[in-house]
């Protein structure tokens, strides 16, 4: 009994000392710095190390931890090389993604980045944009996260600074989302059908199915995002 506690002892003592080593050479980055490869590395390096805590015998300890060594230096040598070169960079730590470009939203690189309108409008109104229309850009960084630039005159300086006094703004509401008329939310605005439809003709789109997101401010003022049929494969930050 004494002999499996020290054994397990000694174990967990060398798998601490080498994920210490290991991620002391890939450096320290906090988890929202992590893209999806670094992310999948910490996992299986975490997975080998506790495997090697819980270990029964020295013989496959050895084993593990060899094993622990060879994947964190793999791991260490595709940083390296990551560094050095920007084809293997782009294939390893994935690249940038517009989703927002001068105000027009890319639904097909919304689709390819597996991201829903709804989630769009969501990490927008964390980042402190409840109105869509007033972001210029918004890209998909290569850890996940998405950033947000806003409009020109959305800029600071904010009317406080001007000691300037401002009416109090709404949220505006989402009133087509994906080619579908949201009719609560509609009703909600004090508009009908008539008056989206209306609108929309005026600003030449016959047919809702053809719009990512329509929304209503606060003013009564349509905002309309066509869906749009390319790719957009501008890469401003790579």
């Amino acid at each position: 009994m004494f002999s499996l506690i020290l054994k397990s002892l000694i174990f967990s003592i060398v798998s601490i000392l080498a994920m210490f080593l290991i991620t002391k050479l890939l450096g320290n980055r906090q988890v929202s710095q992590l893209n999806l490869f670094d992310y999948v590395n910490g996992i299986t390096i975490g997975s080998i190390a506790a495997d090697l805590a819980i270990s029964d015998d020295g013989k496959q300890a050895v084993y593990k931890l060899f094993s622990l060594i060879i994947y964190g230096l793999i791991v260490v040598l595709i940083s390296l090389l990551t560094v050095h070169s920007e084809k293997i960079k782009k294939l390893f730590s994935g690249q940038t993604l517009m989703l927002i470009d001068n105000g027009k939203i890319y639904d097909k690189n919304l689709k390819a980045a597996k991201i829903e309108i709804n989630e769009l409008l969501s990490c927008a109104r964390s980042a402190g944009y409840f109105d869509i229309s007033k972001v210029k850009y918004a890209v998909l960084e290569s850890n996940g996260q998405i950033s947000f630039m806003p409009v020109s005159s959305e800029r600071p300086a904010t009317p406080k600074d001007l000691s300037v006094d401002v009416a109090s703004e709404v949220p505006p509401k989402v009133v087509i989302l994906d080619g579908v008329v949201k009719e609560k939310n509609l009703k909600f605005t004090g508009n009908n059908l008539k008056w989206l439809s209306d609108n929309l003709s005026k600003q030449g789109y016959p047919k809702p199915n053809r719009i990512i997101l329509a929304t209503v401010d606060g003013n009564n003022q349509l905002t309309v995002f066509p869906k749009l049929d390319e790719i957009n494969t501008h890469d401003y930050f790579n």
